[in-house]
């Protein structure tokens, strides 16, 4: 059939032309060429499954998953050496407050909690409103 020549099918009633080729006496439940070779006896890039995409640009050089796994679960890359060894890995927000960092003292609260407050009135002392907030004379 040449290039862009339209193709009109026979149907099944019209097979006398594949008699006469031949056609009819095709064994089609033999197995193909890729299912009779020996697939360990060929070199690795060869051991595809698919044999015509060997030697395509498109065909990916990796066989399976499993030879290729190069995954480290649970390394995050966190390579800094640590003084307690103890929680690696666990992130700063989910220690406790009892940590020993670098830039902490050791005593006292952490964190928004560390901010000094003044002195806090107790319920039932107005007693010093008046030292408090000068009273304007009242007009008369």
């Amino acid at each position: 059939m040449q290039y862009m020549q339209k193709y009109f099918h026979k149907g099944a009633f019209f097979t006398d032309e594949l008699k006469e080729l031949g056609v009819d006496r095709r064994n089609l439940m033999n197995a193909r060429f890729e299912d009779q070779t020996n697939r360990e006896l060929l070199p690795e890039f060869m051991q595809i499954r698919d044999m015509t995409k060997l030697g395509k640009k498109g065909r990916t050089r990796y066989k399976d998953m499993k030879s290729e796994d190069t995954g480290k679960w649970g390394d995050f890359g966190d390579d800094r050496p640590r003084r307690d060894r103890g929680g690696y890995g666990v992130d700063d927000r989910f220690r406790p407050d009892a940590y020993g960092g670098r830039d902490r003292d050791g005593e006292g609260a952490t964190g928004a909690n560390a901010k000094p407050l003044g002195e806090r009135k107790r319920f039932g002392d107005d007693n010093d409103r008046d030292s408090k907030r000068p009273r304007v004379s009242e007009q008369t």
